[in-house]
């Protein structure tokens, strides 16, 4: 297929793939016009140093996880070839280097291990460097465009974690079309995701069915089927998914989405989203309704058994790890000159926990509660969440940001009792505005998680991020 394929780990190699995506090969056919009029692309290299300080103390996986590397990130978009169908194609290639780590997983003499940015070699250490390419084909019917290889979905269903120096990708066919004015309709399937930290495609899996839980058991039934059932990780290889907005005026969107991961979970999702003008400033709404069940072998004890369960606090002895979540939030922001205030709250009901694609090397569960170290998507959690954002440009400092976030989850449900867990982070950001750095920018994010949850650590997470984009057409 188009696509993934291993990408030497050289750069040199950068410049043909750009030459394909822009169109060389059909530079010289008069049909092909828009193909090359209206390509572009961009370069963009992410030096990411993360450290990951766990506060209560050595335990599985060491006391701090530290990492440092360098990513180059092309992107480049073709336009379409002129007639009732046009055709085109995309590239995204990635070139990783590793400029420091840790220690090798597990080991217990080393209080540094690996984290998150490089894939492991055999011996449990990380790589020195990785890379990988796509080549997408897409084409476009009116207003109906669509596009089958590496996509980057931010649905709120499905999103790709893009906080390391690699994106996460999800292999598949996506579908959008515009025919209908003030409609968007996306639909498609996906057959694999790519980690964050791998060159390869894998088929996708949920939380506690993923090879990251093997042996996960529901507290409830511990004592009637043993502590490690059950013990294989499993997977899917259909990933469906629907979705519709429509803007009823400038201040009014309403959304139906609908997700379904074969023999794991169905899940759909209504919503909306606003926008005032309340006094001298704007007030923006997003609201959200997730209800979330078992599919498939996920219904059925024999495919629980198997392995084919969600995490979750069971409090009968009838379901095993059965999907069974109810999700409800309302996120809103004030944005008055150079500030914006937000508030937000989130109720969970449910026997499981919140359900996404999610093979546990790095994702993004796509609930407002989702903040750089902790999810929130505990069953029976209820999160209450405030927000602070100014803009220096009002001080004349314009590029510099400054936020800050606080969150607190209440009644997570454990085999303890209900637990409380809390996050506050504080990003700084900087953007050159202008002259030969343009296209410049740092950020500094810094999260602590405080928490009450069994298994589960305190921590302090800081990452300094370094990006400069350079456009090449």
């Amino acid at each position: 297929m188009s696509g993934i394929n291993k990408f030497p780990g050289t750069l040199s190699r950068l410049s043909c793939v750009v030459c394909v995506a822009i169109g060389c090969s059909v530079a010289g056919s008069a049909s092909a016009a828009g193909f090359l009029e209206d390509s572009q692309a961009t370069l963009r290299l992410r030096n990411l140093y993360y450290d990951n300080d766990f506060r209560s103390g050595h335990g599985a996986g060491g006391s701090r996880l530290t990492e440092w590397g360098q990513g180059f990130i092309l992107n480049a978009r073709s336009g379409y070839t002129e007639g009732t169908v046009g055709f085109g194609a995309d590239v995204t290639a990635f070139y990783g280097l590793k400029l420091d780590s840790g220690g090798k997983a597990g080991d217990p003499n080393s209080s540094r291990q690996p984290a998150i940015l490089f894939p492991r070699e055999s011996d449990e250490s990380s790589v020195d460097d990785f890379s990988w390419a796509y080549l997408n084909p897409k084409i476009r019917v009116s207003k109906t465009e669509i596009v089958y290889g590496a996509h980057q979905p931010r649905m709120p269903i499905v999103q790709a974690s893009t906080g390391s120096i690699a994106p996460q990708l999800f292999e598949g066919t996506m579908i959008t079309s515009r025919e209908i004015d003030d409609l968007l309709i996306i639909a498609g399937m996906f057959d694999k995701s790519k980690g964050r930290a791998s060159s390869d495609g894998i088929s996708m899996s949920i939380n506690a069915a993923n090879p990251g839980r093997r042996g996960y058991a529901s507290p409830a039934n511990v004592a009637k089927y043993g502590a490690s059932i059950p013990g294989t990780p499993q997977d899917s290889n259909k990933f469906w998914f629907f979705g519709s907005e429509y803007t009823v005026d400038p201040s009014l969107t309403l959304r139906y989405y609908y997700a379904q991961m074969d023999d794991f979970y169905s899940q759909h999702m209504v919503g909306a989203l606003t926008q005032w003008r309340v006094g001298d400033g704007v007030l923006s709404g997003d609201f959200r309704h997730y209800d979330s069940s078992g599919h498939g072998k996920n219904r059925s004890f024999d495919g629980q058994m198997e392995g084919y369960l969600v995490s979750g606090f069971y409090a009968n002895d009838v379901t095993l790890g059965e999907v069974d979540n109810q999700l409800t939030s309302a996120l809103f922001s004030y944005k008055y000159g150079a500030h914006t205030f937000g508030a937000g709250y989130q109720h969970s009901e449910g026997d499981s926990d919140f359900v996404w694609p999610n093979q546990g090397d790095g994702s993004i569960a796509p609930i407002t509660s989702d903040i750089q170290v902790n999810k929130f998507a505990r069953a029976g959690e209820r999160t209450w969440q405030v927000r602070y954002g100014y803009d220096f440009t009002a001080l004349g400092v314009p590029g510099l940001n400054l936020n800050w976030i606080y969150l607190k989850g209440s009644n997570a449900l454990s085999a303890e009792g209900p637990k409380k867990e809390q996050v506050q982070i504080v990003s700084m950001t900087y953007a050159v505005q202008q002259g030969g750095l343009k296209g410049l920018a740092f950020r500094l994010d810094q999260g602590k998680l405080k928490t009450e949850m069994p298994g589960a650590r305190d921590m302090t997470e800081t990452r300094l991020t370094t990006e400069y984009s350079i456009p090449l057409r």
